[in-house]
This record gives C-alpha cells, structure tokens and sequence, in this order.
C-alpha cells in the first residue's frame, strides 16, 4: 500500500514533511505499550517474531508484503483478515453503521456481498451502489448484464434489504389434547422434515403416562398421537426432552427452518378439550357425618356428587327437608371436583328423621354457574330419594 504527496503519518513539528512511501506492517495495540516493549518493537525485524510476547485478543498485526497481493492476514491469528482495495463502489450499513465487505460474487442475476461479520436478528440493513459513469461497453468493475448496459446506482435506503437472520429457538405458546390428539402451537414455522422419536415426549394424565405412537409437523403445530385417549377433566401435561443443542438443521429434533432448536419442555399444562360424558349430571346427594341426632347451632356438610370434575362461580344452595321451615345448604367447596359440599346449621325448631333434598330441583345456582371444565353447564336434577 504506497501513499504519495498526501499524509500517512506525521509528527507534530510543523518542519516535518510528511511521510511518502509504503507501509510494510502495522501493529494494533488496545493498550499502552511498556518502554521496554516500545523499544523492543523498534529493534524488531519484523512483527512475526515481536508479537510472540503479546497474548490474546489484545492485539492484530498486519505483514502486508508489500508490492504483493492485496490482503494481509493477521498474525494473532483471530479471524481478523485486512482487504486492500480502493473505493468501494458498494457500501452496507448495518444500523446505520458502515459494514466491511470481504467479497462479491455474482451468478445469473443475483450478486452476493459476503461481510466481514454477521447481521444480528433485528438489525437495519442498507445498501448503496454507486458506479463510474456508466457506459455500453464490458468493465468488470461495475454491475452489468451481458451486453455491458450498466445497472443504475442507488443510494441508502432506496432498496429494502430484508433482515432474515434468525437465532432465535421456537417455544411453545399452547397445548391441547382432545381424546388421543394432542396439539403443541409454537410461535414460527418448524422444520417439516424432522423426524421425532417420540420417546422425547412425556405425557401425564392424572399423573398416569400417555404414551405417544406417531409425530407429525405442520406448520407451527405438533401433533401427537396418543397410544390412549384422555378422559374428560383430566389434568394434562407434557415435557420434551431434546437431543444436544445443535445450530444445524437435524431432523430428530423440534426446530425451525433456520435450524434453531426449541428448549426443552417441563411440566407444560395442556388444555383438556376431550368431552365424551356430555353434560355433567349428579350422581347422588350424600353425607359423611356420623347418622346420629344433632342440636341446635350443629353443622352438618351435605355432598352432591356429579358424573365428572365440575366448576363453580357464586354461592349455590341445596334446599333440605327440614320439618315445618326447610332450610338452605350453602355451597362451602369442592370445586374443580366431581363433588361439591353445602354446609347446613341445625336451627330450632328444626326435626326430621332421615335429612335429605326436599326435592329432585333443590339445588339452585342462585345467580352462580356450574359447568365442566369445557364450560358445559351441569344438569341439576337429582335422583329421587330412595
């Protein structure tokens, strides 16, 4: 690289001439330089042998062998290659800031610019183009179709560069099975062509495991085939065991079409869709308390058992038969169960012989809700008393 009649370096005594004449290697230092060492740099034939004292990534030095090539490779050895050239006529920003260029390509009518480093996901991307004057003739040195017409240069902004790096795992946004299929929603498409053991996949039922026959992918969904279907209100879960993290595209792994790997998955709730058993319907109103006699201010808890896991909102009561004034059972628990509780106080002048329902339309909702877990509201009738 030879520099003539503009300035290279110069001291800072106004009757110094500048320098004039070329560059035979250059040492980057991102601290200061000992005396010793400074001295030891200027007797030193060459940087090859100078920078065995320095160490890491604190340094590059560049050999560029003048009057030789237009590269020079630097001795640290970090991947920190230096390119000669001239004015690009090409420029890449990468927010904003200048990008170095290490190479172009070109092939049919696509041109390929490889950075000196990557693009991070996220990042503006501009580029410019600005040739000589162009002209009909063939020159290699500019972008041209084969008759040698010039393509017209641009400037920052005028072409939109799409920012397409990804390094970003997919994760999982749903689950939801319904009988044997159950369904993951991940957030981005995922590669198609993966081929999944599905021992990777736990699946609990009730804290029973739910093994899973068959794998497909579509899109951002995973569908699993279960060995055995879930029942109505069970309490699902799934976790994902994947392989070794790898940033290639695999096909025995969940990952996207960058090759970028999902984590893996513990204890995931899924939603239980599955509804064979219909409406939820009671399947007998019963007491755990001891068959004795009881006194006034006594409580007695009254149980409506249904035909599956039930869901309550507000305060339902259960009408009792109670003797001249029948009383009210309110609702005290046992929501997310097949069984709800009603507490009842024994009141003066209470008396019956055998406490039950006064009738089979005594439970009432009393502005509440009492569904299944799929929101299906729950018959109230209850069996006649026997």
């Amino acid at each position: 690289m030879t520099r003539a009649n503009n300035f290279v370096g110069k001291s800072n005594w106004t009757q110094d001439d500048p320098m004039d004449g070329a560059i035979d290697e250059v040492l980057i230092v991102d601290r200061n330089l000992s005396a010793s060492e400074v001295s030891d740099l200027f007797n030193a034939s060459d940087f090859g042998t100078y920078t065995s004292g320095l160490t890491g990534d604190t340094y590059h030095a560049y050999d560029f062998e003048e009057g030789a090539g237009s590269s020079a490779s630097d001795l640290n050895g970090n991947s920190q290659p230096m390119t000669l050239t001239g004015d690009s006529i090409v420029e890449v920003e990468v927010g904003g800031v200048a990008r170095n260029i290490n190479s172009t390509s070109i092939s049919g009518n696509q041109v390929t610019l490889q950075l000196a480093s990557p693009v991070s996901d996220g990042e503006s991307v501009t580029l410019s183009y600005s040739p000589a004057s162009g002209d009909n003739n063939s020159n290699a040195e500019r972008i041209e179709d084969l008759r040698g017409f010039d393509a017209a240069g641009f400037n920052h902004g005028d072409v939109t560069v799409f920012n397409i790096t990804d390094t970003v795992s997919p994760s999982l946004n749903n689950a939801e099975v319904n009988g044997n299929t159950l369904t993951l929603t991940l957030d981005e498409t995922l590669n198609a062509n993966a081929i999944i053991n599905p021992t990777l996949f736990t699946i609990t039922a009730d804290g029973q495991s739910k093994a899973v026959s068959t794998i497909s992918i579509q899109g951002q969904q995973v569908i699993l085939t279960l060995d055995e279907a879930v029942s109505d209100g069970e309490q699902v879960t799934i976790d994902y065991a994947p392989p070794a993290s790898s940033q290639a595209l695999d096909n025995e792994r969940l990952e996207d079409q960058a090759g970028n790997d999902t984590a893996a998955i513990s204890s995931f709730s899924v939603e239980n869709l599955t509804n064979t058993e219909g409406q939820p319907e009671v399947v007998r109103v019963f007491s755990d308390d001891n068959n004795q006699w009881y006194q006034d201010s006594n409580t007695i808890t009254v149980k409506v058992q249904f035909s599956e896991r039930v869901e309550v909102t507000g305060q339902p009561t259960l009408q009792l038969e109670t003797g001249t004034l029948d009383r009210l059972a309110t609702y005290s628990g046992g929501s997310g169960t097949d069984t709800l509780s009603f507490t009842y106080t024994v009141t003066r002048p209470d008396e019956t012989a055998d406490l039950n329902a006064i009738s089979t339309d005594a439970l009432s909702l009393d502005g509440g809700t009492l569904t299944d877990l799929l929101g299906n509201n729950a018959i109230l009738d209850l069996p006649r008393a026997g």
